[in-house]
């Protein structure tokens, strides 16, 4: 997977990290639904296993409670999102 971004929640318990498929990847052949299939089944296998890339933040980190991640995937990469806008639009909230 491309990760895209990182958002960070304000109390830095918790972090969105937006991913999407490699470009390298020739997918415009693909049908919609195939393509959609592909992306839940690794959303997850990312949820299922993310916890050994989580591991590896962890251990990177300095930060005495490390950002729980929660993995989100994104159509493409958003301009928005190099000048720190969420690609959420409009959601606050972290769950």
């Amino acid at each position: 997977i491309d990760v895209l971004g990182v958002e960070i929640s304000p109390d830095l318990k918790q972090a969105r990290v937006y991913w999407c498929l490699p470009r390298v990847l020739d997918l415009k052949g693909l049908p919609s639904s195939k393509l959609e299939e592909v992306v839940r089944r690794m959303q997850k296998i990312l949820d299922e296993r993310g916890g050994k890339i989580q591991g590896i933040v962890h251990s990177r980190l300095r930060a005495y409670y490390p950002p729980k991640l929660k993995w989100v995937a994104a159509e493409h990469v958003s301009k928005d999102l190099k000048r720190g806008v969420s690609l959420e639009k409009g959601k606050k909230k972290w769950i």
